[in-house]
């Protein structure tokens, strides 16, 4: 996935692709990712991929509504779950594959909720954003 980058003075943005944003050399500029994570690198190699501030905010904006929707989606199964749990729900159900896919286990929600939540929410940040759209789609059922 890619990852936004923010300059000091908050006024320059950088959308760098995965595959660039390894290669990236060291440099004088400091950008620091939305999670606060900072790095220098060089301003001329990370020049080309600057986007106006209206493009970051709906990339970050279309990101934010996908993970929104799978937590939605999430929440509800887990609603569900919780419900037909004391009726033997079945470990195959929709809830089960989507928490499978993020690589977490109902073991894991049973035991710390507030930390698996946690987790997840971390893991969809970090995903593409065809694939988050693509998991809330399973979510619902669709």
């Amino acid at each position: 996935m890619s990852t936004i980058y923010i300059d000091p003075s908050r006024g320059r943005f950088f959308l760098v692709p995965p595959e660039a944003d390894s290669a990236l050399p060291a440099g004088e500029l400091t950008l620091r990712t939305l999670t606060g994570k900072t790095r220098n690198v060089s301003e001329a190699a990370v020049a080309t991929y600057q986007l106006t501030e209206d493009a970051a905010k709906a990339y970050v904006q279309e990101k934010m509504e996908a993970v929104q929707a799978v937590i939605g989606d999430l929440q509800t199964s887990l609603t569900t779950l919780l419900t037909d749990f004391a009726k033997a729900a079945n470990p195959e159900g929709r809830l089960a594959k989507l928490l499978a896919a993020l690589n977490v286990s109902l073991t894991d929600l049973q035991k710390d909720a507030a930390g698996t939540v946690a987790t997840i929410k971390e893991r969809l940040m970090s995903m593409n954003i065809d694939k988050v759209k693509e998991l809330a789609k399973a979510a619902r059922g669709e």
